[in-house]
């Protein structure tokens, strides 16, 4: 339970949702999110669709409500441009970033908010898998993962900076920039910026009572794949731009003897097929650990021989 905050101390604030065919999902995210107990008038939510086909756009445009803002995009553009055009039409303080394939607990607005009335810093809430059986372990893995593996009270690097889940002051993007557009394919972009926080010394913390539940689930096969695209694609821009990356990121690993013999497909393939058969029981997290690895490593490598 938390305690209201007088309004006169609260700051304003926007609520990004980023949106591609998540319709089902919005619709019970969307009245969460408006019926949160937040001054009405100190917050909107802004959603940003990228062109969605399952109908979203038709519903997303029948809703009446003064707190609600809808962007729609021609297009399914990278999600670097779709958080952007967000930043860019809000005025608000503080600006909530939530993917469009979550729905949230009561009080999310307002725990996000009571971290920025202490001191400038960077959010990431608590995102989390809902569960499904099939996928027990591979979310158990998921969940546990960046932000969930430090103390509660200690600073998070950069490389642990997530979006799905996340707020910040609108003018610290007058000191770092906005998202880099130069990553249009599978991830990296948050990490980049998460870097780029680090680096001007703006402290990003957990926020676990901000809570938040992923229900986008990617099956184990479809997310190597993603990886491997990852490594090819984003992973040479991240080392570009910040070369620290290239251990934090582990690859230095690569160059020992015994990784890559465990990258072989020999290796490789055995592993992930008892993977997927263990998938709704229990994988030890070394496992889940190697196979991604495994996966960016290759595409990282396969991006070095071009």
């Amino acid at each position: 339970m938390i305690e209201k905050e007088p309004s006169s101390s609260l700051p304003s604030v926007s609520v990004l949702v980023t949106s591609f065919n998540n319709k089902e999902i919005l619709q019970n995210l969307l009245p969460q999110l408006l019926s949160e107990e937040y001054p009405e008038e100190l917050f909107d939510v802004i959603v940003i669709d990228g062109g969605s086909e399952d109908g979203t756009r038709e519903w997303l445009t029948s809703l009446q409500n003064s707190n609600l803002r809808v962007i729609l995009q021609d297009k399914n553009s990278s999600r670097s441009s779709t958080r952007n055009e967000g930043i860019c039409s809000s005025q608000a303080d503080i600006l909530i970033m939530l993917d469009g394939d979550h729905t949230i607990e009561k009080g999310f607005i307002l725990w996000h908010a009571k971290q920025h009335q202490k001191r400038e810093c960077i959010v990431v809430g608590l995102s989390e898998f809902s569960p499904n059986w099939r996928y027990r372990a591979l979310f158990r893995y998921l969940n546990t993962r960046g932000a969930r593996k430090l103390p509660a009270d200690q600073p998070l690097p950069g490389r642990y900076f997530l979006t799905r889940n996340c707020s910040m002051p609108r003018k610290v993007f007058d000191k770092v920039g906005l998202f880099s557009e130069e990553f249009t394919g599978w991830g990296g972009e948050d990490l980049e910026l998460g870097v780029r926080f680090e680096e001007v010394g703006i402290p990003i913390i957990f926020e676990s009572r901000a809570r938040a539940l992923h229900h986008h689930h990617r099956p184990l096969n479809p997310l190597l794949k993603n990886l491997e695209l990852y490594g090819e694609k984003s992973v040479p821009l991240l080392i570009e731009k910040h070369p620290q990356l290239y251990r934090e990121l582990n690859l230095h690993r690569l160059e020992k003897r015994l990784m890559r013999l465990l990258m072989t497909s020999a290796v490789y393939h055995p592993i992930r097929a008892l993977t997927n058969l263990l998938l709704p029981f229990y994988v030890p997290p070394v496992v889940f650990d190697y196979l991604h690895l495994r996966q960016y490593g290759k595409g990282y490598l396969k991006s070095q021989k071009c």
